[in-house]
C-alpha cells in the first residue's frame, strides 16, 4: 500500500508574530493647541492665550519588524497631509483689539522616522510604544500692532522638526492584514515671519514665535508581506 505524501503546513504569520515589512494607510484625528510668545533678554513672555482646534489628515507609512521571542522591534518611516487651521484666540492680553484674524497656524503635512518598541501578547494582539523625530512643514500668520487699531499682517512658510512620541495596538486580521490604533504627540516651537509679537509694540528687536503641541490618533491598516 503506497504511503501518502507528507503535506507541509503553510507557514502563518500571525504565529510566528509581529515581523517582516509593513505597508500601511490611516485616518487621522488631530488636536493643536499653540499661543504666540516672545523672548526678551533670553526669558520667554506668553503673548496671548492658548488656542485649541481641531483637524484631520491622512497618512502613509512603511515599517520593517524584527522579533525576539514576541518582543519586536520596528523601525519605520511616515508620511501625512493635513487640514489643520486656527486662528488665534480673540481675548488679547495686553490690548482690547480682537486679533483673531491677525494670527493663525497651518499644519500643512508632516514626515518623520520612528521606531516602535512592542511586545505580542498572543497571535492576534499586540501593544507598542513609539518614538522618532517628526517634520511640520506649517504656514504662520501674525500681525504687529502698528496703530491703535492698525495691524501689518506676514506669513511665513517653512518646516520645523521636533520628537514625537506615542502609543499604540496591533490586532492581526489575517496572515497578511493587521488593523491598528496608535495615540501620538509632538511639542513644536515655530517662527514667525515678525519680530514683534502681536499686540505689542517694541523700541528693541524682540523673537516672535508660536509654540504649542500637536496630538493626533490614527486608525490605520497594514498589509503583511
Amino acid at each position: 500500500m503506497a504511503k501518502k505524501p507528507i503535506e507541509k503546513k503553510q507557514e502563518s504569520n500571525q504565529g510566528n508574530g509581529t515581523r517582516g515589512n509593513y505597508i500601511g494607510i490611516s485616518g487621522i484625528g488631530n488636536q493643536i493647541i499653540f499661543h504666540e510668545e516672545y523672548t526678551s533678554f533670553g526669558k520667554p513672555y506668553k503673548t496671548i492665550p492658548s488656542t485649541t482646534g481641531y483637524g484631520y489628515g491622512v497618512g502613509l507609512n512603511y515599517k520593517y519588524a524584527v522579533n525576539f521571542n514576541n518582543f519586536f522591534i520596528t523601525p519605520g518611516v511616515f508620511v501625512e497631509k493635513n487640514w489643520i487651521r486656527q486662528t488665534g484666540n480673540d481675548r488679547a492680553s495686553y490690548s482690547s483689539i480682537p486679533y483673531g484674524d491677525y494670527v493663525s497656524l497651518d499644519i500643512k503635512s508632516r514626515a518623520g522616522i520612528t521606531a516602535d518598541f512592542g511586545y505580542d501578547f498572543t497571535n492576534k494582539f499586540a501593544a507598542y510604544f513609539m518614538g522618532g523625530y517628526s517634520l511640520i512643514q506649517y504656514r504662520a500668520k501674525n500681525g504687529l500692532l502698528t496703530g491703535e487699531s492698525e495691524y501689518e499682517t506676514d506669513f511665513k512658510n517653512s518646516t520645523k522638526g521636533s520628537a514625537i512620541l506615542g502609543i499604540g495596538t496591533k490586532y492581526n486580521y489575517s496572515d497578511h492584514i493587521s488593523l491598528n490604533i496608535e495615540a501620538n504627540t509632538q511639542k513644536f516651537n515655530l517662527k514667525t515671519n515678525l519680530d514683534t509679537p502681536t499686540n505689542q509694540k517694541f523700541g528693541y528687536p524682540v523673537e516672535s514665535k508660536y509654540r504649542g503641541r500637536l496630538n493626533s490618533i490614527k486608525i490605520g491598516a497594514s498589509y503583511n508581506f
